[in-house]
């Protein structure tokens, strides 16, 4: 089933790609944009990355600790007998796939919730580009899936594209009070 999930994905990407090749869309960055009005947004933005982040961590929490704890119980009240290594060595295993499958619930349950404040109108796209000027509803679905995106990535991703974005701001600054 996750193989048509990735096949469904790729697909829907293609048609889109070419839909949008053959009418192409423009939305011109503004032309005021700065690293103040972008780093503005990118400060509310990071308090609700630490609000999703933690009531992420609450649903998981909830969901999923007291199997986390039972089998890292199990695996402890296994005793270090060589005869056990076996039974020791399955318990560790299902604890990692548990935590595997725990990873991948909150990033969906990171990611939902990240949609759901997107689509309540919370966006970054429009701090960069002129929604005015191209098509406003292609637009805002695109705001909201890549806003999305970068909320449900979690602080310390957040951390990594602000510090990226800023030293990008600083360089180009930098190359264009250089003469010639």
């Amino acid at each position: 089933m996750p193989n048509f999930g990735k096949a469904l994905l790729i697909l829907t990407l293609t048609a889109l790609t070419l839909f949008y090749a053959a009418h192409p869309q423009t939305a011109p960055i503004r032309p005021e944009l700065s690293l103040q009005s972008v780093s503005g947004a990118l400060g509310g933005i990071f308090v609700i990355v630490l609000l999703i982040e933690r009531a992420t961590e609450i649903v998981i929490s909830i969901w999923r600790q007291a199997g986390a704890e039972d089998l890292k119980q199990q695996i402890e009240s296994l005793s270090k007998d060589p005869a056990d290594a076996a039974t020791r060595l399955a318990g560790a295993r299902a604890l990692s796939a548990y935590q595997t499958e725990t990873k991948r619930l909150a990033l969906l349950v990171g990611f939902s919730l990240s949609v759901v404040v997107c689509a309540a109108g919370v966006g970054l796209l429009a701090t960069v580009v002129d929604p005015t000027q191209g098509d406003p509803e292609f637009l805002r679905g695109v705001d909201i899936l890549l806003t999305s995106g970068l909320l449900a990535g979690g602080s310390d991703a957040f951390h990594q594209f602000t510090s990226a974005l800023e030293t990008f701001f600083s360089e180009s600054k930098k190359k264009m009070a250089k003469p010639g």
